[in-house]
């Protein structure tokens, strides 16, 4: 959150380890001064409007790993992003989940990301460049470029309305795939490309148009505490709220 009123975007291209399928290891989020960071920046940073947060969803999908298991990934600040092969395909090691905005485009398929190197033989290949950046930890910096695009139309959106106009100008990718369903809002999502893969000019087009959304409001209610054993090998136990 470091100088949160001139840095508009924050792209996080780290978390915890992935593909690990121990609770010690794969259910891992952040500590309560990261916690507050995120709360800090999603309602005062930016002159009020909101930082926008972009997170790398996880590169454990190989290994079955989930990007709901990434506490930082699945923050309500946060916009996590998943990969997509040049194909439109979820790539092998991009991980699903419920918390899962959009998907960009990755390596995965049969190409990677061209983006400048570490210069020498320090970075993934001899030289100043390379075309086989990937994972999730490519797809996410797009997510904040399309993100940096919606602010340059309109700085006054707040954090949230970057979120609401990403997830309505999503394409929809691989529309055979069987992960697609329709939400109580008739939005069609999915748990392994959230909305869709962002969509540059359609974020843009919308942004221009975009009816702002109201401010957050919260509903609490009385805390359940039925005390109620739960049986071995026997009927679960419910409690209704």
């Amino acid at each position: 959150s470091l100088d949160d009123q001139n840095n508009d975007i924050y792209s996080n291209s780290w978390g915890p380890p992935d593909g690990h399928k121990t609770w010690a290891y794969s259910v891992t989020g952040p500590g309560p001064i990261t916690v507050a960071a995120f709360e800090s920046d999603f309602s005062t940073g930016r002159n009020g409007y909101g930082n926008v947060i972009s997170w790398a969803g996880g590169n454990g999908g190989t290994a079955n790993d989930n990007s709901n298991y990434d506490g930082y990934a699945n923050a309500r600040q946060t916009i996590a992003v998943g990969a997509i092969g040049n194909d439109g395909i979820q790539s092998s090691y991009s991980e699903s989940g419920a918390n899962i905005l959009v998907v960009a485009h990755s390596n995965g398929g049969t190409l990677g990301i061209h983006t400048a190197d570490i210069p020498g033989n320090a970075g993934y290949t001899a030289g100043d460049f390379t075309s086989n950046f990937g994972g999730t930890s490519s797809a996410c910096p797009l997510v904040s470029g399309v993100s940096a695009l919606i602010l340059d139309v309109d700085p006054t959106l707040t954090a949230r309305d970057v979120m609401g106009i990403l997830a309505n100008s999503a394409r929809k990718n691989d529309a055979s795939d069987s992960s697609w369903s329709t939400n109580g809002a008739g939005h069609e999502i999915s748990h392994k490309y959230g909305f869709g893969a962002a969509d540059a000019h359609a974020a843009v087009t919308l942004a221009a148009n975009w009816t702002k959304l109201q401010t957050e409001s919260s509903f609490g209610t009385s805390i359940s505490s039925p005390g109620t054993a739960i049986p071995d090998n026997g009927a679960p136990v419910t409690d209704t709220i």
